[in-house]
């Protein structure tokens, strides 16, 4: 087992998640993409990206990541799709309400879901074409 695999068994263990688990892996993703973001800003990337061997270490990794995420999004819409054929789903007041109500919104919300799904294959596609090029690059002399 890697250190990566150590560390996600700590917040979402596969065997045994629950509800809180997967909603604290989500909200961690999200919370280092934030700090990718920093991590990279034209500001910090100097030291943290040395080199572009450095960098296609990231270009890789999120590839890994965003071809991942398309499943991830269509088992959310397969959620959606059971929620809204579930009888005794409700929904809040505070927006627009379909006629069909609340089973609406959750049938809405598997749509977005499948449209996110289908753009995340492209997203996949396009970071599988960067990392080609990123894995050719590297300086003559790293010393300089």
């Amino acid at each position: 087992m890697t250190t990566l695999d150590l560390i996600a068994d700590q917040v979402l263990p596969l065997d045994a998640a629950g509800p809180e688990q997967v909603a604290a892996a989500a909200s961690l993703v999200a919370e280092l993409v934030r700090r990718l973001n920093h991590a990279t800003s034209t500001a910090t990337a100097a030291p943290t990206l040395p080199t572009p061997q450095d960098a296609d270490q990231v270009v890789s990794a999120l590839d890994d990541a965003v071809k991942r995420m398309p499943q991830l999004c269509g088992q959310l819409a397969d959620l959606m799709d059971r929620f809204a054929a579930t009888p005794g789903l409700v929904a809040d007041a505070l927006g627009p309400t379909p006629p069909d109500g609340a089973p609406g919104i959750a049938r809405a919300a598997s749509y977005s879901l499948r449209c996110a799904q289908m753009r995340l294959a492209a997203v996949a596609s396009d970071l599988r074409v960067a990392g080609r090029s990123t894995a050719r690059l590297y300086f003559d002399n790293p010393n300089d």
